[in-house]
């Protein structure tokens, strides 16, 4: 992972832009948007959270608003560290008798907006007269600007906001618009009420100061991607997006193909993993029990493990 300056600098050079206020900035918002896009191909190693869920006194909670997708559920020691498989693939295991999660609900509009935010760049605080409720917990986002963050407290966040300052009329959402929500179900289609851990991938945040790092393993692919944006509409320099889209997707320039850079930086990411315990069907920790080879004759001290064997045998 690399500091972005660096690399805004090359992709000015390379396209022969002058490193003027508007060119710069154009390349900049090109950035933020081919980044979000790159982050959202895979389970990137590097954007991997983890957030305990309480649902002992609720069914339904929401998951953060800056979730791209879900890497694993599994409960704490109260629930055996059992494993939730997502509700719409039946095809994980073959028996139906396991235990699920299932998104619940998606905002379609914002739980809270208004329209009055004052926020500074470089702040972690803002100003926002019609937002009276403290939302500790939730997520919100400013304006068109990309990223959200976390409230600490009413009108507190938890990662300092970099980009430009909105004044006076800024737009403000708790819990945005795609936010979801979650649910634990047993084998009968009950609701579960423990605490869990849920594994996911992240929005990074945006990157708008020359040192911001890049949290994708390899800078070159958003590097390669903001090029083919800046230079795939200008007509005399599409021949150089099409060397750009070759090394990035490989030859036959599909994305979908996974070949080429983009390809060989997902393959090089390393899978998801769970904490493993033997488990049944239902997901369920299995216990062995007491020691094997241990005596079964009430007797204290311990067996040979040949003797165990002989036992077993007779």
């Amino acid at each position: 992972m690399q500091p972005v300056g660096q690399l805004w600098g090359d992709i000015l050079s390379e396209v022969r832009r002058k490193s003027s206020e508007t060119a710069t900035d154009l390349m900049k918002r090109i950035c933020r948007r081919a980044y979000y896009d790159l982050a959202k191909m895979t389970s990137w190693a590097t954007m991997r959270e983890t957030v305990e869920m309480d649902f002992t006194s609720t069914d339904e909670l929401w998951l953060p608003a800056d979730l791209i997708d879900i890497d694993g559920v599994q409960g704490q020691s109260t629930d055996a560290f059992r494993i939730y498989y997502p509700r719409n693939i039946a095809s994980i295991i073959a028996d139906e008798n396991t235990y699920r999660y299932k998104f619940s609900d998606v905002r379609r509009t914002p739980f809270k907006a208004g329209a009055d935010l004052v926020l500074a760049s470089g702040a972690t605080t803002f100003t926002a007269a019609t937002l009276t409720t403290d939302y500790t917990g939730d997520f919100i986002c400013f304006g068109d600007e990309p990223g959200y963050y976390e409230l600490t407290a009413q009108t507190t966040i938890a990662n300092a906001y970099y980009g430009p300052p909105i004044d006076a009329d800024g737009v403000w959402q708790v819990r945005p618009t795609g936010t979801k929500q979650m649910t634990l179900i047993d084998p009968a289609e009950e609701t579960v009420n423990v605490k869990s851990n849920v594994f996911y991938t992240r929005l990074p945040m945006p990157l708008y100061r020359e040192e911001d790092i890049i949290s994708l393993p390899n800078a070159r692919i958003l590097e390669l991607l903001v090029l083919i944006r800046m230079t795939g509409n200008i007509q005399q320099r599409s021949f150089k997006a099409n060397d750009y889209k070759e090394e990035l997707y490989g030859s036959t320039k599909d994305p979908s193909r996974g070949e080429g850079l983009l390809g060989e930086v997902i393959r090089e990411n390393p899978d998801f993993s769970m904490p493993m315990m033997a488990r049944g069907v239902t997901g369920e920790v299995v216990n062995p029990g007491a020691n094997i080879f241990s005596r079964r004759d009430g007797r204290s001290g311990s067996v040979t493990r040949n003797n165990a064997i002989r036992s077993w045998l007779e």
